[in-house]
């Protein structure tokens, strides 16, 4: 279904240039709104090309309907659509005359093979099988799912101290990762961190700290040297200021190990050493 709307501009004044002489006001033929329509092709159903076929415009904005959206001179534009389903695609075409809006309503056959044949993004997101098209991991209460590794006094080697206990606040956090590459924390503003002494009765390492959940952000599985990292955009997984960048130890349907390098304060030496955070995380039930 196509809806239409039109916009006319005003009226313009003409004033006479070198004089403040008020005179009749003059119409200028501004021609006509633009007319035409919009052309899809369809051709790769998850790609598609929209060419806007107007006369008398000059001016082209876009709204794909899945986030995307363009504003410029160009008649042509494209978008990607990595699952089937319906979507309102919005143009406003501007010419001299005024502007015309138009919706078209897009269909979209069928899911972009290369998303679901993806095996790191299926196990991390559930996959295109999971109708929610997301999947959320929690921290895993087994023994040592939340490890710091330290270099000993003497030895450089990191060496695995006693599996730091989770403050019971922490257990509620949920991070959600989606299937079109989208990422959420929820965790109800009470949150593990990694600032010197927070409350009272926690340890300089670890504490909860009161923070806004982040706004969505994107996620993304990078392979360098033969080693896969999970790339988080302005967002944390697990410890809050830890960093966007995790290396995967382990991904499977039903695990999630990461680990980070991380500064660690030791206050009984009373200084900071660089060591490596290893977190465990579960499907959330």
């Amino acid at each position: 279904m196509k809806k239409v709307k039109q916009y006319i501009l005003p009226s313009l004044l003409v004033l006479l240039l070198g004089g403040l002489v008020s005179c009749e006001e003059e119409k200028i033929d501004l021609g006509v709104l633009p007319e035409g329509e919009v052309i899809v092709d369809s051709e790769d159903t998850n790609n598609p090309v929209f060419t806007a076929n107007y006369s008398d415009a000059f001016l082209y904005s876009w709204d794909f309907g899945n986030g995307d959206t363009y504003y410029g001179y160009e008649k042509e534009s494209s978008t990607y659509y990595p699952f089937a389903g319906e979507y309102e695609v919005k143009l406003v075409v501007s010419g001299k005359a005024g502007a015309v809006e138009v919706i078209e309503t897009v269909v979209v056959e069928s899911t972009d093979p290369q998303i679901c044949g993806d095996e790191d993004r299926t196990l991390l997101t559930g996959g295109c099988a999971d109708s929610d098209w997301q999947k959320t991991w929690v921290w895993s209460t087994e023994a040592r799912a939340n490890i710091m590794m330290v270099p000993q006094w003497g030895n450089m080697e990191l060496h695995a101290t006693v599996a730091n206990e989770l403050d019971p606040e922490a257990y509620d956090d949920e991070f959600t990762f989606m299937l079109i590459g989208e990422y959420q924390v929820k965790s109800d503003d009470r949150t593990l961190c990694n600032w010197p002494i927070l409350e009272f009765g926690h340890t300089p390492d670890e504490g909860i700290c009161t923070i806004e959940n982040p706004e969505s952000t994107l996620w993304v599985i990078e392979e360098t040297d033969g080693k896969k990292y999970l790339n988080i955009g302005q967002s944390y997984i697990g410890k809050y200021e830890i960093g966007t960048r995790y290396e995967i130890i382990e991904l499977t349907e039903d695990k999630l190990v990461l680990q980070k390098e991380e500064s660690i304060y030791l206050p009984t030496q009373g200084w900071s050493v660089n060591g490596v955070r290893i977190m465990t995380f579960v499907p959330k039930q």
